[in-house]
């Protein structure tokens, strides 16, 4: 069961569903109360034109953002007009909302094609026609709705891709400009700085290898006098 209450629409998403359930069942039920095609066939037909109008025109725009329409040129073209809500509205359409319109559309047209049977079976011309009338306008809908979404979808992937690449840009632009700021003797004196850190890094590396030199050619000068002082404590 639907809690219209809670969504931010309920209005809108009770005579978006509403409209469409009445026609259905004003379509089954009006041959037990009159019998009177003409005043049946107005009465459906009306409610069927409510249900278009509505959402074409307000239940779309509220639901999911989307609106549609089409003009005649002067040449006689027919063109598709698709209008939507900007990146950030469309990312805040209520899911639950989404859901509703979305289902209402698509299933109203396949309850109408049952019932459209249903009367070819009986060879019931006259409901039949009604049922074309109902099929034709929700397709109408579906058609339009569906071209809005996927342009829609499109201009969200455009907008998604423009917008990494300007990421991608900017901290490219960004690290340029950091390293063209730095001067040629901040340059110079970094390098100055890396060189004596890694001459004292090899100085000290070294160090003790220099120290035992130094030992060895120590011993190496001594050792003739110790020799010398040995022989005449000897003679």
């Amino acid at each position: 069961m639907i809690n219209f209450s809670s969504l931010p629409h309920p209005r809108t998403a009770m005579f978006h569903v509403g409209f469409k359930a009445a026609a259905l069942v004003v379509y089954l039920l009006c041959e037990w109360f009159v019998s009177a095609y003409v005043f049946n066939f107005i009465s459906i037909v009306t409610l069927l034109a409510l249900d278009f109008w509505t959402v074409k025109n307000v239940s779309g725009r509220l639901l999911v953002g989307l609106r549609w329409w089409n003009e005649v040129t002067e040449e006689g073209d027919s063109v598709w007009k698709y209008e939507s809500l900007d990146m950030e509205g469309l990312k805040n359409v209520h899911p639950e909302e989404s859901r509703i319109f979305w289902y209402a559309l698509y299933l109203t047209p396949v309850a109408w094609s049952v019932f459209g049977f249903i009367a070819l079976v009986k060879f019931n011309i006259d409901y039949f026609m009604i049922v074309v009338v109902a099929i034709v306008l929700s397709v109408s809908n579906i058609v339009g709705y569906t071209k809005c979404s996927k342009d829609a979808k499109r201009r969200l992937s455009e907008f998604t891709t423009q917008t990494l690449a300007s990421g991608v840009s900017s901290m490219f632009s960004g690290f340029k400009r950091r390293v063209q700021r730095a001067s040629p003797a901040a340059a110079a004196l970094q390098c100055q700085r890396y060189k004596i850190v890694t001459s004292a890094r090899v100085r000290r590396s070294i160090l003790p290898y220099e120290r035992n030199e130094l030992a060895e050619a120590s011993v190496t000068k001594v050792s003739p006098a110790v020799s010398a002082l040995q022989k005449c404590h000897l003679s």
